[in-house]
Order: structure tokens, then sequence, then C-alpha cells
């Protein structure tokens, strides 16, 4: 199993760079303090930075007595290869909408973010010279590598 290694983020320009992307592929998943990893999917439908945050809720309406009676709960998502996890949150007030159903909630104090070992993926640029040096076969067989982006247009061997 992959090692992890969790940070937790306070400045603000730092959770907003983790918050947006949530808010922009829309899915992340709700889980209550007491439900002991149990979680369902909800819509981060807005942000306002530093503020609150917008919670659509309709694919699970169930939720809302426990939401609107100020259950805490987490919310959790994907961004680039890392978990990120809210600090507890509370709704502030149930939201007019004219389609589904929206929360308005506290603005996360922190987030926490986890990063498996072996899973991040660095970008490579044009301009970047990466050398690596790999064990073929028998020991002592070795090859000189470039790394490069394939995505940019480079060639697979030269």
């Amino acid at each position: 199993m992959a090692e992890s290694a969790t940070t937790d983020v306070y400045h603000p320009n730092a959770k907003w760079e983790w918050l947006e992307p949530l808010c922009l592929s829309g899915s992340v998943n709700l889980a209550f303090e007491t439900s002991q990893g149990v979680s369902w999917p909800v819509l981060l439908d807005d942000i306002a930075r530093d503020q609150a945050l917008v919670i659509n809720i309709t694919a699970v309406p169930a939720l809302a007595k426990r939401l609107i009676d100020g259950e805490a709960f987490r919310l959790i998502g994907h961004v680039n290869g890392a978990m990120v996890c809210t600090s507890p949150l509370v709704v502030l007030e149930p939201l007019e909408a004219l389609e589904g159903f929206t929360l308005r909630c506290q603005y996360p104090e922190f987030l926490s973010t986890t990063h498996r070992r072996g899973t991040f993926r660095a970008p490579i640029r044009p301009d970047m010279g990466i050398v690596a040096t790999l064990s073929v076969g028998s020991p002592g067989t070795m090859m000189q590598a470039e790394i490069r982006n394939l995505s940019l247009g480079d060639a697979y061997w030269r």
C-alpha cells in the first residue's frame, strides 16, 4: 500500500486554490462527523471566497433535516491526485433555488490534503531537461535517457 502525506492548509489563497477545482468539477462528497466513513454525493455549487460555500443536496434530500439542524459535516473531493477534506462545517441557511435544494455553509477554517506517495504527476515543461539512468536487464547494463512530455509534441525516440 502506498504511503500518504497529509498537509493542513490555512492560508486563504491556498485554500481557494484547492476549493476552486472542486467547484469547477462540482462533485464532492459530504460526510457527517458522526458517519464513520459513510459519505453522500453532493455538488459544490459556489464559493463566496473567505465567506461561505454553497452546496446542492438535490441528489440526497434526506440529508436536509440533519444539515439544517446544525449537524457538523465535512466536504471531501479529489484535486490533482490529492484528496481534499474541509474542516468541520455547518449550514448557515437554506437558499431558495429555481432547481434543487441548496444550502449556504461556513467557509472552511482549514483544508486537509492527502497525497498518496507515488501518485503525484509533476508537469514537465519544454525547457526542463530531465536526465535519467536506467538499469536494463543484467546488473551493470546502464542506459541514459531523457524524460520528456510527449503531449507537447516531443518525439518518443531520439
